[in-house]
């Protein structure tokens, strides 16, 4: 499932999609392009969110998400206290 339709998955359901947004990036500005780019940065937020167990780009918007990732070129960076093989 591309991470578009889970976003919009989880707005039918009912639940909070701001709480979900955590797993959009940058590049689903342009899904038709490249939807499965969208979803491996998707999986790689998630597992870094889980590793260090808080939300990805916590305190920004959506939008200042998108900018940060799409223009920006700003990127998650794991706390020095994750093993190196898994901050690979």
């Amino acid at each position: 499932m591309h991470v578009a339709l889970a976003v919009t998955a989880v707005a039918a359901s009912g639940e909070d999609v701001q709480n979900s947004i955590g797993i959009d990036c940058g590049l689903l500005i342009f899904q038709l392009l490249c939807a499965q780019a969208a979803d491996v940065y998707a999986f790689g937020v998630l597992v870094w969110e889980m590793v260090c167990g808080v939300r990805a780009w916590e305190g920004l918007t959506p939008p200042q998400v998108m900018l940060a990732v799409a223009c920006q070129n700003k990127q998650l960076t794991f706390p020095n206290w994750v093993p190196t093989e898994i901050a690979k």
